[in-house]
């Protein structure tokens, strides 16, 4: 195997001058000295240094790992997942740092939990990374345990909240609040709920308090809660709220509950745990014939795109911004312990809300 001393003899002159050219520090090399040295490693088939050979000399890889609780195609079919690394990236590349994505796909029903448990830690314990960033992760995951036990600089966006990493998030709990209290104003009082996951193990269907006290989900579990507060302050009973779990984070699992949700209750608004959710009610309705907000009224959180194009009233966040604070902290990692931003939230009221049906008012 042909070495950076193989191609320095060759073109006679030192390795560390041959290690400058390849490395990009010119210095004192020329413009025709720098040429001369790429022509000969061409000839001897050297094409620049070991990138593991010098992570192991340096200690440094020059890339983040990027973590989620989803299959690889999440981060490139996501709206809030593409929003984030967005900001992310644009971060990383003016330091010259490369993104690595690791995905850790949700269980099947079925699935050996320990099995899965021990691959999730062992892809972190092996990944050649400087850092992670984990995006909105489910309490104690395996692969977040196994990431703050290697001693790098962690950030985490929403969750899961850990004291040994930076966190970038928002105020879901008084953000949902703020929410739910836009539709009681209004005056309704059959609403519904539809939340993505409680817990990335594939379940779907109705929730049971049972069901809701187990989740391992810090993001819709705090959504949840805000709901609760503003329903409860509006007389509304908790118990009588129907909720229902997607079970994940995907198009197909929102579209499958907008239709079973629509086919079961009989609601005059729904509040929703994502945008993807309230535009697959939307679109549910539209093949129903029912009139948004005549006959149902939606509320999404995130404000993605396309939530502005469906005209529906949403919680606004700045995801771009979120990413691009979570890999500076990273970037700008110091000795002075983790940082905390909790970063502001809108109420954009849009075409999708209205008051109840003259037929419900009252109900």
């Amino acid at each position: 195997m042909v070495t950076m001393k193989d191609v320095a003899l060759a073109a006679g002159v030192s390795p560390a001058t041959v290690s400058n050219a390849f490395r990009g520090r010119t210095g004192r090399l020329s413009e025709t000295q720098r040429n001369h040295i790429f022509t000969v490693a061409g000839r001897l088939g050297y094409h620049g240094p070991d990138p593991a050979a010098s992570a192991l000399r340096t200690g440094v890889v020059g890339a983040i790992g990027v973590m989620f609780t989803e299959s690889l195609s999440f981060a490139f079919d996501d709206a809030s997942a593409l929003l984030i690394l967005k900001g992310v990236a644009q971060v990383a590349e003016k330091s010259d740092v490369s993104l690595a994505l690791l995905p850790f796909p949700p269980l099947a029903p079925g699935d050996d939990i320990s099995e899965h448990q021990e691959r999730y830690a062992t892809v972190v314990r092996r990944s050649l990374v400087d850092s992670f960033l984990a995006y909105s992760m489910p309490d104690d995951h395996p692969a977040v345990v196994a990431a703050i036990g290697r001693n790098l600089p962690m950030a985490v966006i929403d969750a899961p909240f850990d004291d040994a990493a930076h966190y970038v998030g928002i105020g879901d709990r008084a953000a949902a609040r703020g929410a739910a209290e836009h539709l009681t104003s209004q005056g309704h009082k059959k609403i519904g709920i539809i939340v993505d996951r409680l817990a990335p193990d594939g379940h779907s269907g109705f929730v049971t308090a049972a069901r809701l006290k187990a989740t391992q989900e810090a993001v819709p579990r705090e959504r949840l809660r805000g709901y609760r507060d503003a329903l409860r302050a509006a007389g509304i009973r908790w118990s009588s709220v129907p909720v229902f779990e997607a079970g994940g984070l995907t198009a197909p699992r929102f579209a499958v509950a907008a239709e079973e949700f629509l086919d079961s209750c009989d609601v005059t608004a729904l509040l929703v745990t994502k945008d993807e959710l309230g535009l697959a009610i939307l679109r549910a309705c539209r093949r129903r014939r029912v009139a948004v907000p005549g006959n149902i009224s939606v509320v999404g959180f995130d404000d993605i795109p396309a939530a502005s194009e469906a005209g529906l009233t949403t919680v606004h966040r700045d995801f771009v911004e979120e990413g691009r604070a979570a890999a500076q902290m990273l970037i700008d990692h110091a000795a002075d312990g983790p940082r905390r931003v909790i970063f502001p939230t809108t109420l954009v009221v849009r075409a999708s809300t209205g008051p109840p049906p003259d037929h419900a008012k009252g109900a």
